[in-house]
């Protein structure tokens, strides 16, 4: 995407990072356009789970600036970006086992819209928002499990039910670490079909090591190696990068 920062609804500038003589991010330059998937690949130990915590706030920021929609948010908490649109995906801690998977969204669109009404309020209290806990259900492809207990869920819909609950935090921008990780194939196909349909009026960073759900998901990557931006652009660009090739085989090909 071209144009200037007003299309960008993300961005970091001279992003640092350092642990006492450890530079884990060094000038980290990101740039996420409106509406896009945007994915942060590299090798083990790249940065990419550091940027991640200084871009929402779990980590302090050593040098440089985050600018999300438009204000610079650098020195906000972690809650405050996550209540403005800037959502990672455990950030809602709103997986409970022993609940369904209505009452996990439901509970999970509480935080959103009633923060200040008590969790144990009346059913009747919390009904008002159970067509659209459901809805949220549906179009991640969980409606038949609404009433099931979240315990009961393999692995890669529990995935599915946690892209739910962050929806329902109404995300201007959704982090997603590592979404496939453990995942086989049929779980994978899944994910990636939910992470393209919640990309929809939204965009969405991504940590992932599964290059082939980067290729078809992505609008633009980003390639870390030793915590800097090592080049940027679509998947086919830098895929084909020399560097990117010896920063994650070793060698140049």
């Amino acid at each position: 995407m071209t144009g200037g920062s007003q299309n960008y609804i993300l961005e970091t500038r001279g992003m640092c990072k350092s642990f006492g003589g450890f530079q884990a991010v060094e000038g980290v330059n990101l740039h996420v356009a409106q509406g896009t998937i945007h994915a942060m690949v590299g090798p083990n130990g790249a940065g990419k789970t550091t940027c991640f915590n200084l871009i929402t706030r779990f980590l302090d920021v050593s040098k440089g600036q985050i600018i999300f929609d438009g204000k610079d948010v650098t020195k906000r908490g972690a809650s405050h970006v996550a209540k403005d649109g800037l959502v990672r995906s455990f950030q809602i801690s709103a997986i409970f086992p022993d609940m369904t998977l209505i009452e996990n969204v439901r509970f999970a669109l509480q935080q959103r819209r009633m923060p200040a009404m008590n969790f144990w309020g009346s059913a009747a209290r919390l009904s008002v928002l159970e067509d659209e806990a459901m809805q949220l259900i549906e179009h991640v492809g969980l409606g038949a499990y609404a009433n099931q207990r979240a315990a009961t869920l393999p692995y890669g819909r529990k995935r599915a039910l946690e892209i739910a609950t962050t929806l329902a935090m109404e995300p201007k921008v959704m982090l997603l670490d590592e979404p496939t990780a453990g995942m086989g194939h049929e779980d994978i196909e899944r994910i990636t079909e939910v992470i393209r349909k919640a990309a929809v009026g939204r965009s969405v960073l991504m940590v992932e090591h599964n290059l082939r759900v980067v290729s078809e998901l992505s609008d633009r990557v980003t390639v870390l190696a030793r915590g800097q931006v090592l080049t940027e652009g679509s998947y086919a660009e830098v895929a084909d990068d020399p560097r990117v090739k010896e920063a994650y085989l070793g060698t140049a090909a």
